[in-house]
């Protein structure tokens, strides 16, 4: 006999544009055209106006004392601050798409890194020990910086910020130039909650850079704000007191080091705001290259 015929619960229909995220990215250009950052948006396919605001991002509550104030409206402010967040902390365009799930580790060490950056990622707060990822170019390191930021942006809210580190040299050498000092540039730097900075030691020249460098880091370190970088300068086995002068990081180390590179007193406050994470994995680029 058969059994009785149930009907199948159905199935939840999926958004096609945003898969349910109810957000999806874009690009935006900078109004002078030299620049593109990554920005998210509320899918308007899925959009529905939120039943207890009305969409006005607001409620009106009372105290205790029966006065009437408005609150902002639990039920649709947190993904819009998520998404105020990711915008707010102006990845480049073309890291837009750059999260965890699709990162292509080519080797099981890389596959391990990525998975503890993203536990990391889980259980983050602002304030917790940065991470400075280094090795060769092309090996992940900025879509594995990326990918934390959109997490801790997108999925927690946390406010943070991401700068190309000679970018921000080229920067604040401009408003030196007009002579409007670095002010303007630096303090939002030092105040947000996570800073994460690309390609650092890239682009250095100068006593002055260095300086400005070393504030940046001094501030942020003494004020107890998360900082994240990635470098191209691998660091010599002598910094972590390995007695093995053969290592593989000490072997194919370039002709300067990080430490070489932005200065030893910057160099010694990286060990106790970050953790160094070795990231080793062929080329990506000369990869793509070779299946053309």
């Amino acid at each position: 006999m058969n059994p009785p015929h149930k009907d199948k619960p159905k199935r939840k229909h999926s958004c096609e544009h945003c898969h349910e995220r109810r957000y999806f990215t874009s690009v935006l250009h900078s109004r002078d055209g030299t620049r593109s950052f990554a920005q998210a948006e509320q899918c308007e396919y899925c959009y529905k106006p939120c039943s207890r605001c009305g969409g006005e991002g607001f409620v009106f509550l009372r105290d205790e004392r029966a006065y009437r104030y408005a609150s902002e409206c639990p039920e649709c402010s947190p993904l819009k601050r998520r998404i105020k967040a990711y915008n707010d902390a102006q990845l480049p365009a073309r890291y837009r798409d750059k999260s965890f799930p699709n990162f292509e580790g080519t080797t099981d060490e890389l596959m391990r890194v990525r998975v503890n950056l993203f536990k990391y990622g889980v259980r983050f707060m602002p304030s917790d020990k940065g991470f400075l990822l280094y090795g060769e170019p092309g090996c992940g390191k900025t879509h594995l910086l990326s990918a934390f930021i959109h997490h801790i942006t997108l999925v927690k809210g946390l406010r943070a910020r991401f700068v190309e580190f000679s970018h921000l040299l080229s920067t604040l050498r401009q408003q030196f130039d007009v002579g409007r000092g670095d002010t303007s540039v630096i303090q939002p730097l030092i105040e947000v909650d996570v800073l994460a900075i690309d390609e650092l030691g890239k682009g250095v020249n100068n006593e002055w850079q260095l300086s400005v460098l070393d504030e940046l880091i001094s501030k942020r370190y003494n004020l107890g704000r998360t900082t994240l970088f990635t470098s191209n300068y691998l660091i010599r086995a002598e910094a972590f007191n390995y007695s093995d002068a053969s290592s593989s990081k000490l072997r194919r180390a370039p002709a300067e080091t990080l430490s070489e590179r932005i200065g030893e007193r910057i160099f010694s406050r990286l060990f106790e705001m970050t953790d160094f994470i070795h990231v080793e994995a062929p080329d990506f680029r000369k990869r793509k290259l070779k299946l053309v």
